[in-house]
């Protein structure tokens, strides 16, 4: 009689550089996270993400993105990938393999409602847009973190004096009154 191990099948993993030459994309042959995406600017930002929190744990890594079956690492510097690059392929091979979740669902949730407020200031600032339009300039959507709603004003808004009275007294109004959790609007 035979004895049969339970083998998992294997796991393929490739890596590719992308255009920026700091970071490198690893794709997995089975999905990293079913929607969405998440972005992990460092590694206190990871927690939620075991496999994310294991990544930054080699040397050097700097960013961590996940979306459907890839994640793309960002290092520091500029010094050559080939150091780290099967290291965090193995990484992610033996986490793959270990059964546990990548991202947590909590952490997944968190993402999903960080994307649901971002539209509804994409919403607000088109609504506004036309109004702005009309004095020959426009307000573009950069960020919206902790409480804090980044816009980049263009053409005549940008400079213009009356540019903090819009801001104020009309984004960061509105926006207040549509999404409880904005606390302020400011030009970058």
């Amino acid at each position: 009689m035979t004895e049969q191990t339970n083998q998992l099948p294997p796991i393929r993993i490739t890596a590719e550089p992308t255009p920026n030459p700091a970071s490198f994309k690893f794709t997995v042959d089975q999905p990293l996270v079913k929607v969405g995406s998440v972005f992990f600017p460092d590694a206190e930002s990871a927690v939620g993400s075991p496999l994310a929190e294991k990544l930054f744990g080699i040397e050097g890594i700097a960013a961590i993105f996940i979306s459907g079956a890839f994640a793309t690492v960002t290092k520091e510097g500029m010094d050559d990938w080939r150091a780290i690059a099967k290291q965090v392929g193995a990484t992610i091979r033996e986490h793959l393999q270990s059964g546990e979740k990548v991202v947590s669902e909590e952490a997944l949730e968190a993402v999903k409602s960080s994307d649901e407020l971002e539209a509804t200031i994409q919403e607000v600032l088109q609504e506004i847009r036309p109004f702005v339009l009309q004095d020959g300039g426009d307000i573009i959507f950069d960020s919206f973190e902790n409480g804090i709603v980044k816009v980049q004003m263009q053409g005549a808004c940008s400079g213009c004096p009356s540019s903090s009275a819009t801001l104020r007294q009309g984004i960061e109004a509105r926006l207040k009154e549509r999404i409880p959790e904005v606390q302020m609007v400011v030009p970058v």
